[in-house]
């Protein structure tokens, strides 16, 4: 009984101290692709597999620099989570972003592993600018 407990203590700890810290880096970022449909709206594919990698990512729109009143009128801006649609080589999601807060955009993605460390991966959404905001430096 003593070997038992033993053995599943151990098994316990080492899925516990698996992973300090996922890993992360240019490489993976430039697996996101985001393409913009119409003024507000946007696509996100990210691929299904990543080396052993193989589980169903998690896809959030955050809001870079918010102000607490916008973030306490609209708590979704810290973290808005993306439903995704499994393809034969990609996973795909929706979102619309609101320009009117004049923050920036990323879409956060998180491959999470079986067994160890999972993947992080971070794109901004490129927001084409409309003809009633300026591009001039004042």
């Amino acid at each position: 009984m003593k070997q038992i407990i033993f053995i599943l203590c151990l098994l316990y700890s080492l899925q516990a101290h698996s992973c300090m810290r996922s890993e992360s880096g240019e490489q993976y970022d430039k697996l996101i692709k985001i393409v913009q449909i119409e003024d507000n709206k946007y696509r996100v594919t990210v691929p299904t597999k990543i080396g052993l990698l193989t589980s169903s990512p998690i896809i959030k729109l955050r809001y870079n620099g918010s102000t607490m009143k916008q973030i306490i009128e609209n708590p979704n801006l810290l973290n808005q989570k993306i439903e995704l649609v499994k393809g034969d080589n990609e996973f795909v999601g929706m979102f619309y972003i609101n320009n009117k807060l004049g923050t920036e955009q990323s879409i956060d993605v998180y491959w999470p592993p079986l067994f160890g460390c999972g993947l992080i991966a971070s794109q901004p959404v490129p927001v084409k600018l409309n003809y009633y905001q300026s591009t001039d430096m004042e």
